[in-house]
């Protein structure tokens, strides 16, 4: 009659973690713009880049956030809104809630800045 519970600990909510996210985000916000010019040849949505850039930067919003899904992500820490999800890249047309869950969920508990550069280089193209 023993209840066994799990603690989960999301690497995204640890304060080194949080500062290291958005120093990535000014970072590479920073690098994207200095550099704008030579994007014109290989971006796609030349408008939208710089757009995003400038929210980076002022904080608005990040490289990457959660993927929106019906009822919200009332389980996990809080980001900023993401202009790229942990979805992103992925080739999954369209995923189920669960699916979605389940990757919000792994990005939160295994939080690596790193998983941002990949997913940020993955899609910047696109």
């Amino acid at each position: 009659g023993e209840l066994y519970t799990v603690d989960v600990r999301f690497q995204i909510a640890s304060p080194r973690n949080r500062r290291e996210k958005r120093l990535f985000d000014i970072i590479s916000a920073g690098l994207i713009g200095l550099f704008f010019p030579l994007q014109w040849l290989f971006v796609s949505k030349k408008r939208l880049e710089l757009s995003q850039c400038l929210a980076v930067i002022t904080g608005k919003k990040s490289w990457v956030g959660y993927h929106a899904i019906f009822g919200g992500n009332v389980d996990l820490p809080q980001l900023r809104a993401g202009v790229l999800t942990p979805l992103s890249g992925l080739g999954l047309p369209k995923a189920d809630e669960s699916t979605i869950r389940r990757l919000n969920f792994l990005y939160a508990k295994d939080y690596i800045w790193q998983e941002d550069l990949r997913i940020l280089w993955r899609e910047y193209r696109f």
